[in-house]
């Protein structure tokens, strides 16, 4: 497959940067600037590559609170919760906390009844209600973000389809190690070339991702045409 491993990519941004391998501040800073590189895409893109279904989540008897598992990545965003009551997913519906705490303020569960909703309470803890009467196993559906590129990790989304962006990524970061990002710096302008180049190859990275989304025409925002008026 085209693109970088961790291995490839590392010796590639050496090779550009014209540095020596075996220099530990080279070597120190390596782990930062991919790190950079993957933060700043994430943030400008919304990757379809990072929506997940992850079912290892499940609920404690007699208690609202649920935490989001982390088994494929740590959640940035939900975007739905399924209860499995015997073998069966059940869509929980979204709520606000002020009608969970109004409806279901109690942490002991109510016989004969089954978790409904759900409410963000912090970061990756929800609130559920009714409360379960027994550990139901839990579907979320959200944005994760990745297991980072690392020597333990070799190859991601980004070295294998977006390898031209993540290289222009880590070179933004690269220029700022070189001391290149101020105007009394040897070489102002290696900064702003590679911010050009990022900003030329997100905007094409863009466009292919917009194409890998579905979107029925309900969820299109359009401009329908107002029907003629009848006579009456």
């Amino acid at each position: 497959m085209a693109g970088y491993t961790y291995a490839t990519l590392v010796a590639a941004l050496q090779i550009e940067a014209v540095q020596l391998a075996s220099d530990p501040n080279w070597q120190g800073i390596i782990s930062t600037v991919i790190n950079d590189s993957e933060q700043r895409i994430y943030r400008d893109m919304d990757l379809v590559s990072c929506i997940v279904k992850d079912t290892s989540g499940s609920l404690t008897a007699n208690s609202r609170n649920f935490v989001l598992p982390q088994s494929l990545g740590y959640f940035m965003s939900v975007k739905g919760m399924n209860v499995v009551i015997s073998g069966t997913p059940q869509q929980l519906r979204p709520v606000s906390i002020h009608f969970v705490d109004a409806t279901w303020p109690s942490d002991t569960s109510v016989v004969g009844t089954t978790p409904q909703y759900f409410a963000y309470l912090s970061d990756q803890n929800y609130l559920i209600a009714p409360s379960p009467g027994s550990g139901y196993s839990m579907e979320v559906f959200g944005t994760i973000r990745p297991t980072p590129l690392s020597s333990s990790n070799q190859t991601t989304y980004l070295t294998n389809y977006l390898s031209d962006l993540f290289f222009a990524g880590c070179m933004c970061s690269v220029a700022g190690y070189m001391r290149d990002y101020g105007s009394q710096a040897d070489d102002p302008k290696l900064a702003m070339s590679w911010e050009q180049q990022y900003m030329m190859r997100l905007a094409s990275a863009s466009r292919e991702e917009a194409r890998r989304k579905f979107q029925s025409g309900d969820w299109l925002s359009e401009t329908r045409p107002t029907p003629a008026p009848t006579a009456s």
